[in-house]
C-alpha cells in the first residue's frame, strides 16, 4: 500500500465493483460499508436488508449486480422514475440503472434518494431521466419495436380465438 498526500491508492484487486459490496477506498470515509451501516446483511453476491426512507422501511435485496425491493409505495408510481422499476412477481420489482452503481452502497443510496422524493411528494428533478427518448432514433427503433410486437401478439391471439371459433361450429 502506497500512501500519497493522504489518500490510499488502490490496487486493481480492491477496486470496488457492485458483486463484491465493498465501498470504494480512497475517499476520507473510513469504516463499515454503507450496506452494513444500514444493517443489510451479505451471503456470497447477495444481499438482503431495508431500504430506509422518510421513517418508512421497504424490504429489498441485491442479487449480484441486480437491485431489488418488494412492495415499493404507490407514491412511486408519479416519480419519473418509476418506468425504471420492473415487476417480477411476488411484489419483487428490479431496478434499473442508467449506469450501473459502483458499489452496493451507492446502489442503496440512490434507491433510498428516489424513495425518499417520491414519498415527500416533492416535483420531479430539473435533470433529465434517458428513458425511451422518442427524438433519439435508436431509442424511436426500440420503442417502435416494442409496439410493434405488442400489436402482433394481439393479432394473433385475435387469430387464435377466431380459429378456435370457426372449429368449434
Amino acid at each position: 500500500m502506497v500512501v500519497l498526500r493522504g489518500v490510499r491508492r488502490i490496487d486493481a484487486v480492491e477496486r470496488a465493483v457492485v458483486s463484491s459490496g465493498r465501498r470504494r477506498q480512497g475517499g476520507p470515509h473510513s469504516g463499515p460499508p454503507y450496506w452494513e451501516e444500514r444493517g443489510w446483511s451479505r451471503s456470497r453476491d447477495q444481499f438482503t436488508g431495508r431500504y430506509l426512507a422518510a421513517g418508512r422501511a421497504f424490504e429489498g435485496r441485491v442479487d449480484g449486480e441486480v437491485f431489488m425491493i418488494r412492495r415499493p409505495p404507490n407514491e412511486l408510481r408519479r416519480h419519473e422514475h418509476w418506468p425504471c422499476f420492473h415487476y417480477r412477481g411476488e411484489g419483487w420489482y428490479s431496478i434499473h440503472f442508467t449506469a450501473p452503481p459502483r458499489d452496493v452502497g451507492s446502489g442503496l443510496m440512490s434507491i433510498e434518494r428516489i424513495l425518499s422524493e417520491a414519498l415527500a411528494g416533492r416535483p420531479r428533478p430539473r435533470r433529465r431521466v434517458h428513458t425511451m427518448n422518442a427524438r433519439r432514433p435508436e431509442a424511436r427503433a426500440v420503442f417502435t419495436g416494442g409496439i410493434m410486437r405488442y400489436l402482433l401478439g394481439l393479432l394473433l391471439e385475435a387469430l387464435e380465438r377466431h380459429a378456435h371459433r370457426i372449429e368449434s361450429r
